[in-house]
């Protein structure tokens, strides 16, 4: 299961005063679909008509989008400096440095957007979205609790509720929120896989499998679901479909770890020791840290991977570690 956690980058409003000026650059810039063309024009404003929070604001905007996450962060403060209360500003700044993975820096432009906007439902939830890197689960699903309190339809907030729940492996929970996302969004690959994979752990195998089939259904040519819904039919003794789902992962990736991996079990359980140890090597070769055997499995698996705890054992025997 691929785990993203989703942000909320606030578009910003514009004064009508603002729009009142004989700015064409600023109007030009404003109807440009292209991001540079965007950028040239706003710069021409600023320069021509001079800057105020707005303009920096959306230029920093223009500067995200293109994924200059610095000169979007130093746009951004300016437009702060201008406009000390600008809640907007200060939670596109805090996301600017989210993906520069300055996750505490962040959570401060975030506090500062909360404090001069309680009810800024987006700032919550991507302050929780930073705890969540830190490793704050517990911050974090108060924070998403908040934003969904505030905009009962944030599915962003409920999957990302979901990932958190999952991190502190509350399962059950985490069904419960993403599924409040399906309800608001029900056309997603992602989600039912994500779903899939949460009624794989608590081994409900048959809505593990409802799902990913919805999930296959909705994106035939991505390989995750496939992997996914293999590891219920193995767990379910039906090795056969099993394998033949793997197996239509490695035709769409050939590298897939948890594919590979799977179909080594798979044959090792069927005696067929060559084929085992022929997918076991290319699992290997694909994910380093499985040169350390049942400790590379165990580091592998809060990054969205689950094997059974008997699978496990399975595991250490075929890479001949010791208890």
């Amino acid at each position: 299961m691929k785990k993203i956690l989703l942000l909320v980058f606030c578009a910003l409003s514009i004064p009508m005063m603002l729009l009142a000026q004989d700015d064409k650059w600023l109007l030009r810039g404003i109807e440009s679909i292209e991001a540079y063309d965007k950028l040239s024009n706003f710069t021409r404003s600023i320069d021509e008509f001079g800057g105020t929070a707005t303009k920096f604001a959306l230029r920093g905007e223009v500067y995200f989008i293109l994924q200059k996450y610095d000169d979007a962060i130093k746009d951004y403060s300016t437009a702060i400096e201008l406009d000390p209360v600008y809640a907007a500003a200060f939670n596109n700044r805090g996301v600017a440095k989210f993906n520069l993975n300055d996750y505490k820096g962040a959570i401060a432009d975030y506090d500062k957007a909360i404090e001069i906007d309680p009810k800024f439902a987006s700032a919550y939830n991507n302050r929780g979205s930073a705890e969540n890197k830190l490793k704050m689960y517990k911050e974090a699903i108060a924070d998403y609790a908040k934003t969904t309190s505030l905009d009962p339809k944030n599915a962003e907030a409920y999957k990302n509720m979901s990932l958190a729940l999952y991190q502190i492996k509350d399962y059950t929970g985490a069904v419960k929120e993403i599924s409040k996302c399906i309800s608001i969004v029900p056309g997603s690959y992602d989600l039912y896989n994500t779903r899939g994979f949460y009624y794989l752990i608590l081994a409900d195998y048959d809505n593990s499998i409802d799902d990913f089939n919805n999930a296959i259904t909705l994106s035939p040519e991505t390989p995750y679901a496939y992997a996914n819904r293999g590891y219920a039919f193995l767990q379910m003794g039906r090795s056969g479909k099993a394998i033949e789902n793997f197996n239509a992962c490695l035709r769409i990736d050939e590298q897939s770890v948890y594919a590979n991996v799977n179909l080594a079990i798979a044959y090792f359980q069927k005696g067929n020791m060559k084929k085992s140890g022929k997918y076991l090597d290319v699992a290997r070769s694909a994910e380093p840290r499985l040169s350390k055997g049942i400790e590379g499995i165990y580091e592998l698996e809060p990054e969205g991977y689950f094997w059974t705890v008997k699978d496990k054992e399975t595991l250490r025997e075929m890479f001949n570690d010791p208890d």
